[in-house]
């Protein structure tokens, strides 16, 4: 968590990217903006990916069964620890601290604490679990990891230390599942 010295950096930092936003970052706020019942959750987003990733890497029934296991319970443990973490420290998002930074129109400012981002803990918890499971798409879902979480930094809704600190409890989410076994449970249905 951030000194007040480093949370005003982190406000003015938020502010420069919106005040001065490229078309790109735009695209990209935008890109990971599908929330139902427009699109899909981020859980949802994910999981078409991790479907796309199967069906690209002919992955078994099972093996299909197994990854989407794994990667939803890293994801939902995540979102667990992401708002006891929320609740816990309480940080006011970035519009509600400088006035001069307004969330994108078509977001829906949300109305829960900004640390950390939840959509960086679902993000890289679903990223991990399926980098471990396709590893040679690796590079792609860090890239995409990242890239979900700096759209809520470029739509004025997040801190770059809530991205951060999202992508740390996913990863710590999808280490705790895939350190499970769902082996006996998939075994009978192989």
């Amino acid at each position: 968590m951030p000194t007040r010295n480093r949370g005003e950096a982190a406000v003015d930092e938020v502010y420069a990217i919106v005040s001065a936003r490229t078309p790109t970052q735009l695209a990209i706020a935008l890109k990971w903006n599908r929330v139902p019942p427009n699109g899909p959750s981020t859980a949802g987003e994910w999981n078409r990916i991790a479907d796309s990733l199967v069906r690209k890497h002919h992955s078994t029934e099972a093996e299909a069964a197994r990854i989407l296991a794994y990667a939803n319970v890293a994801a939902f443990d995540a979102q667990i620890d992401c708002f006891t973490t929320k609740f816990e420290w309480w940080v006011a998002r970035p519009f509600q601290v400088d006035s001069r930074i307004a969330p994108l129109v078509a977001f829906v400012a949300p109305n829960h604490p900004s640390y950390p981002s939840s959509h960086s803990c679902v993000s890289s918890a679903m990223g991990a679990v399926l980098a471990d499971a396709f590893p040679s798409e690796r590079r792609g879902l860090d890239a995409l990891v990242e890239e979900a979480g700096m759209s809520r930094v470029y739509a004025g809704i997040h801190y770059r230390f809530d991205i951060v600190a999202g992508q740390a409890i996913g990863r710590r989410a999808a280490a705790k599942a895939l350190a499970g076994s769902l082996e006996d449970h998939f075994d009978e249905i192989e």
